[in-house]
């Protein structure tokens, strides 16, 4: 049977005249695959084996991913033979699957050796595995220079951070310097490898460190301009640290020269005062200067909160007018509600009345009217807070109140309001609840009810039509 080598491209889409052929929606598929192992391709004969050894597209069979990966193996050694280095990296590749270190290793240094081609991800794969193989002693006598040396020449051959070993490489690097071993400690390298890596939380770490290490480079040459580029570098690791809570870094960073550009950022001072060296003001007054109004508002709720009615009752104000934190008329509602809820303010009382009752958010100072919002009326609402300022001595609500009764059918209120103030008020009072029942002003029109209050005599009068409403008693 003819076998069918690749050339020395290095990309396997290069590599073979008809790779899009193997896949179906850009996977692997049996039946791509099987005609083309059937002819001797290597390349198919192993991802073949692949797939009946993982059960993909096809019911796991070991006995025939044995027979086709021994033909792909065959394949690939005799085209490696020849010079192709990618049969040569997955000759490496299938030793190393069967156990055969030390044979995977000599291929995969056959093709690690390879010049300048950084870009060709099977010599930057196999730089990766004799970075483990030495790490471990897998094949080759355990050397952790040579483990590092081969680890950075993969980490640095990756040029795509979505390829597959990217960041286990960078990781893999990360770790040598930061242990010093099979390479010089460096903190500040070992710092750059994991955020490449993606290992935020072994970086933090790291990042006082290695700013520790910068300044005492710093230090020892401070009049060398030349530094002042490594100094800001360290600044930007404390303050990196410092906002991932490092409170050492935090430490350092406030008591460098520049301390107050760094004490004025919000993640620091939140720090700051979480452990106490700034009070809430302070970190209130911050949040201010850099327009945060998410979190003048986190304040100010929790305030509130555990305020006063008044610290209620003025968050709502602020949410209204838009003051420091987002406009909000809910919330804004909201803090009122929750102020008036004490019902000792009759004024509250009277304002969330009058706005309920005229659909429309407002301030009144001086016969001026400011601050004008439309909210949704609400008749039940505004009739509760008018009857809790009215039962507080607000007798300026009468007129929207009485109102309220006469829309809701509930004119009965009235005169039970204004009776029980004549009975406990002076006798004018009682002359004109009798004036209100005679004409039918507000109340309903009862002679019987203003006999009561005005006296027989009086109601005679006005009935026949002698004398006067105004003429007094």
């Amino acid at each position: 049977m003819k076998i069918v080598c690749m050339n020395n491209d290095f990309d396997e889409y290069d590599s073979y005249e008809s790779i899009s052929a193997y896949k179906v929606n850009d996977n692997y598929s049996f039946e791509g695959l099987l005609p083309y192992a059937r002819e001797g391709n290597a390349y198919a004969q192993y991802f073949l084996s692949e797939l009946y050894k993982k059960g993909v597209d096809v019911i796991a069979n070991e006995e025939r991913a044995a027979f086709w990966a021994k033909k792909a193996k065959n394949g690939f050694l005799k085209c490696a033979k020849e010079g192709n280095v990618l049969a040569q990296y997955y000759t490496a590749l299938l030793y190393a699957d069967d156990g055969k270190y030390s044979e995977a290793a000599e291929w995969y240094l056959m093709v690690a050796r390879i010049g300048d081609v950084t870009t060709a991800k099977y010599i930057v794969k196999s730089r990766y595995a004799l970075a483990l193989m030495y790490k471990d002693g897998n094949g080759v006598k355990r050397d952790v220079t040579k483990s590092f040396e081969w680890c950075k020449k993969a980490a640095e051959g990756y040029k795509d951070e979505n390829q597959c070993q990217f960041r286990e490489a960078w990781d893999m690097l990360g770790d040598f310097y930061a242990s010093g071993v099979g390479t010089k400690q460096d903190f500040v390298a070992a710092v750059e490898a994991y955020e490449k890596a993606g290992k935020t939380e072994k970086a933090v770490l790291y990042y006082r460190l290695a700013a520790n290490c910068i300044m005492d480079q710093v230090n020892a040459k401070s009049n060398d301009y030349s530094y002042r580029e490594q100094k800001e570098k360290a600044f930007s690791y404390y303050k990196i640290a410092a906002e991932r809570g490092d409170v050492e870094a935090l430490e350092s960073l406030l008591k460098l020269e520049d301390a107050k550009d760094y004490r004025g950022t919000e993640r620091i001072s939140e720090i700051l005062f979480e452990h106490g060296e700034i009070d809430e003001d302070a970190l209130l007054d911050l949040y201010r200067t850099h327009g945060n109004r998410t979190k003048v508002a986190e304040i100010l709720e929790k305030r509130a909160e555990n305020g006063t009615a008044e610290d209620k009752w003025n968050l709502g104000v602020k949410y209204a007018s838009g003051n420091d934190i987002y406009r909000d008329m809910n919330k804004a509602l909201y803090w009122h509600e929750k102020a008036a809820e004490s019902e000792e303010n009759a004024d509250w009382l009277l304002k969330l009345g009058n706005w309920f009752n005229d659909g429309e958010y407002y301030f009144d100072d001086d016969d001026y009217r400011y601050g004008e919002y439309s909210i949704e009326r609400d008749a039940e609402k505004a009739l509760l807070y008018l009857e809790k300022a009215v039962s507080l001595g607000a007798t300026e609500a009468d007129g929207k109140l009485f109102d309220l009764y006469k829309e809701l059918g509930k004119t009965d209120k009235i005169a039970e309001i204004l009776e029980k103030r004549a009975e406990n008020g002076t006798a004018e009072d009682k002359w004109n609840l009798g004036l209100k029942y005679a004409t039918g002003e507000v109340v309903a029109k009862d002679e019987a009810k203003a006999a009561e209050f005005l006296g027989a005599l009086r109601v005679l009068e006005m009935r026949i039509g002698s004398g006067s409403l105004a003429s007094g008693i």
